[in-house]
């Protein structure tokens, strides 16, 4: 079987074709958003779409949405002098889900050897140890 670039593959069918120049394109809008957006907020936002002359920018939180909403007019220039026929900006809030909190774990049973070796070297340790105290409200608090 003969390999073929993958431009060619993309250009062998029209959906393919519509569907690479799109992403084409929002590639380089988001680059041209990372150069004139400010830092902070390209970082935290980016191209979503391109559709009808409208550029729409997903925005990771409410603040940056605000922000990058006082910018759309700025921004609309900026993609006018690079040549992007647009007719505005849209701004969504685009908030990733947050991971679920980690599960609580149980504290694992201390068998009666183990309290039997802490409860050997909490005796060989000095009276006024800050070690000798930990040990003895280790066993204390642990369940056996």
């Amino acid at each position: 079987m003969q390999s073929k670039p993958l431009g060619a593959f993309f250009q062998s069918n029209d959906t393919l074709a519509h569907l690479h120049e799109h992403a084409s394109r929002l590639l380089r809008l988001q680059r041209a958003y990372e150069e004139f957006a400010p830092a902070h907020l390209a970082q935290s936002s980016w191209i979503a779409n391109l559709k009808a002359g409208v550029v729409v920018i997903h925005a990771a939180n409410g603040a940056v949405a605000a922000k990058l909403n006082q910018l759309t007019p700025r921004f609309v220039d900026e993609f006018l002098n690079r040549g992007v026929d647009l007719t505005g900006i849209e701004v969504r809030l685009q908030v990733t889900p947050l991971r679920p909190a980690s599960p609580i774990h149980e504290p694992r049973p201390v068998t009666v050897g183990a309290r039997q070796a802490l409860a050997r070297l909490e005796s060989n340790l000095p009276a006024d140890s800050p070690l000798r105290r930990i040990l003895a409200g280790f066993r204390r608090d642990v369940p056996s």
